[in-house]
């Protein structure tokens, strides 16, 4: 599918796709009562391998627009814009995101003489269920199960690369920790990729075969655990936040992949917003 956009410089397509990936990794799901839209500005950084189980890290920082809209059907957060198709007491169907940044391979020593890898954007439903909350929801257990299509991306074309299903136990802490106002949210559980979303990082084709580098198939399957969480707090005009997210892929159906250098990966990433504007009406968000 051919698009028609903006000719973008690789340095920028990796910076909005970071970006984008703060957005949608920067809180597990925070509750609690927001404004309907706040608007501001910011600065982040981001930490982050070239894909999971690469030794190679790249270091970002770079500004952020900070946009806050909550409603019924639609909000616009830190985690970028998702909307609820389905809502009961217990179940929720809802939207769920996630990306990846480019990978230079000439910059990765593993994969020499190999393809560029464009960066990739995941979208797809995701089912909650709430296991557990207390009063006012501060405190509160779920189960996600997001299935996600991944499409790779060069700002001019978009090709489909599998699918990944990443389903995980949610907890989140509403206005805890000194002197209140602070949220937490962490999360846990394991990765399956389908053979084609794991062809894109872990395949070597016989083309590409070196003294030191094998030919392999990858496969389909288990892609390791999972774990992230979040700290958060909004003060009078500043909002700040951390999130930091771990893969660990021993056992993972492609750990012996000539392209998996370590058995970990990590993303780090934080930012500060000052708020210029907002709501004089607040509603009740779930998380």
């Amino acid at each position: 599918m051919i698009l028609p956009v903006i000719k973008i410089h690789a340095r920028l397509q990796a910076k909005i796709l970071l970006y984008l990936l703060l957005l949608v990794t920067s809180a597990s799901v925070f509750a609690g009562k927001e404004p309907l839209w706040e608007v501001g500005a910011g600065i982040s950084g981001v930490t982050i391998n070239d894909y999971i189980g690469s030794s190679r890290r790249s270091y970002y920082v770079f500004p952020i627009p900070y946009l806050v809209y909550n409603s019924k059907l639609l909000e616009v957060d830190r985690r970028g814009a998702h909307g609820k198709v389905f809502k009961s007491q217990k179940w929720r169907i809802e939207f769920s995101g996630n990306l990846g940044p480019p990978v230079k391979s000439k910059s990765n020593g593993v994969r020499q003489d190999m393809p560029d890898l464009d960066p990739i954007f995941e979208v797809g439903p995701s089912l909650y269920y709430l296991l557990s909350e207390t009063r006012e929801q501060q405190y509160t257990w779920s189960l996600r199960f997001p299935v996600r299509a991944v499409f790779s991306t060069n700002f001019k074309r978009i090709e489909q690369q599998g699918w990944v299903f990443a389903p995980y136990l949610n907890f989140h802490a509403n206005n805890v920790g000194p002197g209140g106002g602070w949220e937490f949210g962490s999360s846990f559980g394991p990765v399956f990729g389908s053979e084609r979303f794991n062809d894109y990082y872990y395949q070597v084709d016989p083309q590409f075969v070196l003294p030191d580098r094998r030919a392999y198939d990858a496969r389909g399957g288990y892609n390791g655990a999972r774990f992230a969480m979040a700290l958060s707090k909004r003060f009078s005009k500043v909002w700040a936040g951390f999130y930091l997210r771990y893969d660990y892929i021993g056992g993972a159906i492609n750990v012996d992949s000539p392209l998996v250098e370590q058995r970990y990966a990590f993303l780090l990433g934080g930012g500060i917003s000052w708020i210029f504007g907002r709501s004089d009406t607040w509603v009740q968000v779930d998380d």
